[in-house]
């Protein structure tokens, strides 16, 4: 998991060039002036879902994680609690979208919160077990970009 925010002096040139093109692209576009929807970067390589949602309590989300693709979630207004956790072992898949490749987990352990604001990016590997959409005390409606990142580009 790599946790940063556009508005860092990061030098992103450590990152895998799959990795540097989802953060310039992040950096280079206005996603307030954008329609909620999903858009493509490379093809189905890389991909970028925009969506409005309303934070919840962390009782009504499972964790989740991803096998074929890279999350780089980025916040554009609003913010949310985003759970993190490694995956140091194999936990129980209570459901599973194949066809979004997310598969969520019953109860794990080892997880942490993240408050995340605008310009804010979280990348998560397929070994990062994320919680997404977590409110911090009342729920708040927000604004993210999931970019998406095939593995097999990186």
């Amino acid at each position: 998991m790599i946790y940063s925010s556009i508005y860092a002096n990061d030098d992103i040139s450590k990152y895998p060039a799959a990795i540097q093109r989802a953060i310039t692209y992040l950096k280079e576009h206005d996603f307030t002036k954008s329609e909620p929807g999903t858009y493509p970067i490379e093809g189905d390589q890389m991909y970028i879902k925009i969506f409005d949602n309303t934070s919840k309590p962390v009782e009504n989300s499972h964790p989740e994680i991803h096998e074929l693709y890279i999350d780089v979630q980025f916040f554009v207004t609003g913010g949310e609690l985003m759970g993190v956790a490694p995956r140091k072992k194999e936990y129980e898949i209570v459901d599973k979208i194949e066809a979004e490749d997310v598969y969520f987990l019953g109860e794990i352990e080892g997880e942490q919160f993240i408050k995340a604001v605008p310009g804010d990016y979280i990348i998560l590997f397929p070994n990062d077990i994320h919680r997404p959409g977590i409110c911090d005390g009342k729920p708040e409606t927000y604004r993210k970009c999931v970019l998406k990142v095939a593995m097999a580009i990186l």
